[in-house]
């Protein structure tokens, strides 16, 4: 393989070192992920402990009413006033 070839296959890896210098641990994961709204927050070591999947759940979206109960669109034409009763 190419010198060229070897360099260009590491791009990919060039920002490994700049994460392992700043990271702030696992807490740190954690607050941020709970501080932007997000719940249950969990976390599984893999491979040993060398990665962890961090895992949290965002909350369901605000209900919209449901059709039924939408207001009628503005072309519609108005009900009918009731006729009063004449004795």
């Amino acid at each position: 393989m190419s010198l060229l070839a070897r360099l260009r296959g590491m791009d990919g890896y060039r920002h490994l070192r700049e994460e392992i210098e700043t990271y702030r641990g696992a807490e740190a994961i954690r607050a941020l992920l709970l501080e932007a709204g997000l719940t249950e927050y969990g976390r599984m070591p893999l491979t040993g402990g060398i990665a962890v999947l961090h895992t949290a759940t965002a909350p369901a979206p605000a209900a919209t009413a449901p059709a039924s109960a939408a207001p009628a669109p503005a072309s519609a034409a108005p009900a009918a006033p009731a006729e009063a009763e004449q004795e």
